[in-house]
């Protein structure tokens, strides 16, 4: 049985694979340079994340849990 042609399930071109290491590209020179502001004023970027998540107001706070950005993987 084939499969229903959309377009989530179209073939990607060789474009979209270089759009998407420009995406990763770009998210690497900016999580870097979060990193290195981090380091530069004295502190790790966990620390930055844990003082950053003590300076939400509750009701944010409460979503903030349940999203994992700051804890270390699982694997």
């Amino acid at each position: 049985m084939a499969a229903k042609s959309n377009s989530a399930t179209q073939a990607m071109v060789k474009s979209d694979f270089e759009a998407l290491a420009e995406f990763r590209y770009r998210l690497r020179l900016f999580l870097r340079f979060s990193e290195d502001a981090c380091n530069a004023s004295g502190i790790t970027p966990l620390q930055y994340c844990v003082w950053s998540k003590s300076t939400l107001p509750p009701k944010a706070r409460s979503r903030w849990n349940n999203w994992r950005a700051c804890t270390a993987p699982s694997w």
